[in-house]
């Protein structure tokens, strides 16, 4: 099989190449400042789920406006996300209690080194 031939055209002939000189220049970029990370009004208390929700609805529009980091934002949604767990759990067992057939039983918690001994 014979082998292929491959033609390319010639590589064109600039008559003035520009010198740096005559680029145009990039504009300095500005340096922005990193936004707080410290919540406005952290010390705040938040006793109930009402106030919970106008907390976190609050950081929703500061990490929309992007005055709060994206780490922040993340921990802010963990920390939320346990206060829920939490009061699930609780609500679960008010209501079993509530119910009086059965009965809450404590659980022993182990780790899974401690159950292969």
């Amino acid at each position: 099989m014979p082998a292929k031939v491959v033609r390319r055209p010639p590589p064109a002939v600039v008559a003035d190449a520009p010198t740096a000189a005559t680029l145009p220049e990039a504009p300095a970029e500005t340096a922005r400042a990193a936004p707080p990370t410290a919540a406005p009004g952290a010390d705040e208390e938040i006793t109930d789920t009402s106030n919970m929700r106008k907390f976190l609805l609050k950081q929703m529009v500061r990490a929309a406006k992007g005055e709060i980091t994206t780490e922040t934002v993340k921990n802010i949604v963990t920390l939320s996300q346990q206060v829920y767990n939490a009061t699930s759990l609780e609500l679960k067992a008010a209501a079993i209690l509530k119910d009086s057939e059965r009965s809450i039983r404590a659980l022993e918690l182990v780790s899974p080194q401690d159950a292969d001994q």
